[in-house]
């Protein structure tokens, strides 16, 4: 986080120079006091976000790298998987030429059991016909034996003939039963083919879907952090303006300062959701109630009260002695620039309909301390 570094440290060193400046032409007026320690609570809230958001960033971007190498191996899979769908497809083929083979052999052979079956008809005809005129009157109407032994060895040939057509019927009967059953299983083999060809497709693609929205949506979300986090800056970097302005342009304002330690009330009743740690956050937030009144933890005289862009509404008071308070939240002040302001007094309210933070900051000579060394312990 070196880029984090350089640019609080430039910030910082602008907060420096026009709060120095501000001790030499306006002798730091407790409201001044407590508009830049407000102002600086602010800034270190703003500074909280932005570690936040550069958080989040580097997460979304581990995780997009995580999906992109995900990635990389479905579609290594997928490549892998082009072989395997490759074969299948030869598989389908090789088995749709099998199955016409068969179908023509079944053609074929329903047309031999055809011609037998005619066949056979006209020898059965031919068959009642002699049984008609009757067996042994056509034999013994042969005038010579060798006449009769012709017709029964001819008799013989006709019933061996028509019993091996009988016999080739049944073959043939046999050969269509089994080349039907090979027809199923043939089919339904055919059908797993392309049953798992297609499921291998859809569930390639649909990991492809999958892993190319994630992504989308990691690189929108990416983006979409990157630019909060410059929005923070940009709000930061205000923020330091406008106390380097009022340190410029102030004057001296005779106060107490803030020297008791552990003693001041909190500016609002709350949880304290980011703590003070002169890197990142130069202040601290807290997370008041609906309705908390937000005070003034000590005399001073208000240099700065308004609105301003990407921050809320801001209260710098000068304390004397150089010190600052600076105090923000989206609330409207009670107090104006100029006005004095009394320890424990109020200076605003939270909004009655849902919880606010406000950022609260204290100065002293332009650099940031830990707001909690004065505040009372808890």
């Amino acid at each position: 986080m070196v880029w984090q570094f350089y640019f609080n440290k430039k910030i910082f060193k602008n907060i420096v120079v026009l709060l120095s400046l501000l001790t030499l032409f306006y002798p730091v007026s407790l409201s001044a006091t407590y508009n830049i320690k407000e102002h600086k609570e602010k800034l270190k809230r703003i500074e909280k976000k932005i570690k936040r958001k550069e958080r989040a960033i580097k997460n979304a971007q581990t995780r997009e790298k995580n999906i992109l190498n995900a990635l990389k191996n479905v579609e290594k899979d997928l490549a892998k998987n082009e072989k395997k769908i490759l074969r299948l497809k030869e598989m389908i083929k090789k088995k749709e030429d099998q199955l016409k083979k068969v179908r023509i052999e079944k053609r074929v052979l329903i047309y031999e059991m055809e011609k037998i079956k005619k066949l056979i008809a006209i020898r059965l005809e031919a068959m009642y016909k002699i049984r008609r005129v009757g067996i042994m009157k056509t034999f013994f109407s042969f005038s010579s034996s060798y006449k009769m032994m012709v017709a029964i060895n001819s008799l013989k040939k006709i019933v061996a003939y028509d019993k091996k057509l009988m016999e080739r019927y049944a073959d043939k009967i046999k050969e269509r039963e089994e080349l039907e059953r090979r027809l199923v299983k043939e089919e339904e083999q055919l059908k797993r083919y392309k049953n798992k060809l297609k499921q291998t497709k859809n569930e390639i693609s649909k990991k492809l879907r999958k892993k190319r929205y994630l992504i989308a949506l990691l690189k929108k979300e990416r983006k979409l952090y990157e630019q909060e986090v410059e929005e923070l800056k940009k709000k930061a970097k205000k923020l330091s303006n406008l106390i380097n302005e009022l340190v410029r342009k102030g004057r001296v304002t005779k106060g107490k300062g803030i020297i008791s330690t552990h003693s001041l009330s909190f500016p609002v009743n709350g949880r304290i959701e980011t703590y003070f740690d002169g890197k990142l956050h130069m202040g601290i937030t807290i997370f008041a109630s609906p309705g908390a009144p937000i005070y003034a933890i000590s005399d001073g005289v208000v240099v700065y009260s308004g609105w301003m862009e990407r921050y809320g509404n801001l209260l710098i008071i000068d304390h004397g002695r150089r010190y600052h308070t600076v105090t923000a939240y989206n609330g409207a002040w009670l107090k104006k620039k100029g006005e004095t302001v009394k320890k424990g007094e109020i200076i605003g309210y939270i909004s009655k309909k849902e919880p606010e933070e406000v950022y609260f900051e204290i100065r002293y000579k332009t650099k940031p301390i830990d707001p909690l060394k004065f505040l009372a312990k808890r």
